[in-house]
């Protein structure tokens, strides 16, 4: 019975918890799943469609930043990147991840999250054929709660998911 309170508190808490992250907004940014299971994702689009995610997985529970151009790229191909915020531009690396819709990964976390967190906007530029940049530029405005939520999603799944194991073990199996 202990077994069975602990699993349907951990499921209510789930479902609750799944609902307000395909519900919730916080300024700018809006929650969702990643389409699966694997993560949460939290993001921000602008006025052109772009994407300005950050996407936290449960399984490696790290997080990281993506950011979506209107151009193509080759994947896994690694390009220099120009990022603005309040605190001034920093210089950093982007990964195709998406060729055929132009998303990038960023590669320093920390200096992505540090600007986020402190802008209230953030752009990027990256070079798009022989002379120019692509530029893309997204609101940020109550970052600090959108990425705490996110980052609160890999806990979260965390706890569920060992009263479900606990809950299996106890039963006999699921």
């Amino acid at each position: 019975m202990k077994y069975l309170c602990v699993l349907a508190s951990a499921g209510l808490a789930l479902s609750a918890s799944l609902t307000e992250a395909m519900e919730t907004t916080f300024g700018n940014w809006q929650t969702g799943l990643d389409g699966s299971t694997s993560a949460s994702m939290i993001y921000t689009n602008n006025d052109l469609g772009e994407i300005f995610a950050h996407i936290c997985e449960f399984e490696s529970e790290k997080c990281h930043f993506r950011v979506s151009f209107p151009l193509t790229c080759t994947e896994k191909a690694k390009s220099p990147i120009l990022i603005n915020g309040y605190l001034g531009s920093q210089s950093s690396v982007a990964e195709c991840v998406r060729g055929e819709r132009g998303v990038f990964e960023l590669k320093d976390f920390k200096l992505v999250d540090d600007l986020v967190r402190s802008s209230g906007s953030i752009g990027f530029a990256i070079p798009e054929g022989k002379s120019g940049f692509s530029v893309v530029e997204f609101l940020t405005h109550d970052s600090k709660r959108a990425l705490n939520f996110n980052t609160s999603q890999i806990t979260f799944h965390k706890v569920a998911s060992k009263a479900w194991e606990e809950h299996c073990r106890s039963s006999g199996g699921c």
